[in-house]
């Protein structure tokens, strides 16, 4: 199912605007432990997140350096 960020991205405000009231509605249903859970998961999600994204900077960066570095001794 798409976000409702990339469907108002697609023009599909109406569509949007439906998800994001079914989403508002379903976690206003929630208790407040159900909610810390999930907010928990998010936050662990995001983290996670993060990680992998600093960890495939630091690989391409290597990879790079690698590249350069064996360039430079083939021409030697």
């Amino acid at each position: 199912m798409q976000s409702a960020c990339s469907m108002r991205l697609a023009g599909m405000e109406d569509t949007a605007e439906l998800l994001e009231k079914k989403q508002a509605s379903e976690i206003s249903k929630m208790s407040l432990e159900e909610a810390l859970t999930l907010a928990r998961a998010f936050s662990h999600y995001l983290n996670l997140m993060g990680v992998a994204e600093v960890h495939h900077r630091v690989v391409s960066v290597r990879i790079k350096e690698l590249a350069v570095l064996y360039q430079s001794l083939n021409l030697q």
